[in-house]
């Protein structure tokens, strides 16, 4: 899917030095990524430009809150995050060259005008984005999940107890 021109920064229109542009990302910047494990956003992002002749270098800070799924009861949970990230854009001759991006380098023809940073945007905040996912700690130290789904988890059961249990089997031929 093709990401937002609201994100298309037209750099050969920018006179050399400093400038800001400011983002407000909704869930409406999700539609771009049906992939995205998030459902919802909220969150501010100012990416700072500095236009020289060979490269434009960007920073880029992004906060807010995104909405994803608890890993133990799969159900809603807000997640705060803050992030900051650097990109440099460099202006080649991409006919000349094989060139490929490097680690926060990214490398454009000089003949293009117009640079999307949506991507930039939606990787810089997935990967601001805790690893696991879950609710709030209670003071005894359980989760704040729903206890219907807590109920269920924590029912124990007997893996010897199962029939055809392909384990057990497995176990008495290793014990012979």
């Amino acid at each position: 899917m093709k990401a937002s021109r609201a994100y298309d920064i037209n750099f050969a229109s920018l006179s050399m030095g400093s400038h800001q542009l400011d983002y407000s990302l909704s869930k409406d910047f999700l539609q771009n990524y049906p992939e995205a494990y998030i459902s919802d956003i909220k969150a501010f992002a100012v990416l700072s430009l500095n236009k020289m002749h060979q490269c434009l270098e960007t920073s880029l800070n992004i906060q807010g809150t995104v909405v994803g799924s608890c890993d133990v009861c799969t159900e809603d949970v807000n997640i705060e995050f803050k992030t900051e990230e650097f990109v440099i854009f460099k202006f080649v001759d991409m006919q000349m060259a094989n060139i490929e991006d490097e680690l926060n380098v990214l490398f454009i023809d000089k003949r293009e005008s117009i640079v999307n940073v949506a991507d930039i945007l939606y990787e810089t905040i997935m990967l601001s984005l805790p690893i696991r996912t879950l609710h709030d700690l209670k003071a005894d130290g359980s989760y704040s999940c729903n206890p219907e789904y807590l109920k269920y988890l924590n029912q124990v059961e007997d893996v010897e107890d199962i029939k055809n249990n392909p384990f057990r089997d497995l176990k008495e031929k290793f014990k012979n």
